[in-house]
């Protein structure tokens, strides 16, 4: 038995070093790959899908974008632009055509895709 785990560590070590010598994606190589090879401007998330998140991730979503929104105000880009809105539509790329998007009603805040750990079954609709 000490055999075995000798070898398992063994292998635990060189897995560990080799995961170590691979070079860090960079925050914005990683951020970049959200859109695939798309010419797309913007990264859409259903309002939907984003409150079906744990509560943790949705308070450390909206801190990023609290401080994303800072940087952005800092450097004197005003975004959202006043008196404008964006529209958001999807669309089935081989034909073109506007389909339903199933997401699209995110019923004011109270609708959840799924139950989660950190979410009560009274916040569940």
């Amino acid at each position: 038995m000490g055999i075995r785990v000798t070898a398992e560590r063994r292998q635990d070590d060189a897995k560990a070093q080799a995961e170590a010598t691979q070079p860090v994606e960079s925050g914005a190589e990683k951020l970049h790959t959200w859109w695939e090879l798309s010419y797309s401007s913007y990264l859409v998330i259903p309002r939907s899908l984003m409150q079906s998140m744990p509560d943790d991730w949705q308070r450390r979503m909206a801190e990023l974008l609290d401080e994303g929104h800072e940087i952005v105000h800092k450097h004197g880009i005003e975004w959202p632009p006043k008196d404008h809105s964006i529209a958001v539509q999807l669309r089935h790329d081989p034909s073109g055509r506007f389909v339903e998007d199933a997401l699209a009603d995110y019923q004011r805040g109270r609708r959840r895709l799924w139950q989660n750990d950190s979410t009560s079954s009274s916040q569940i609709q």
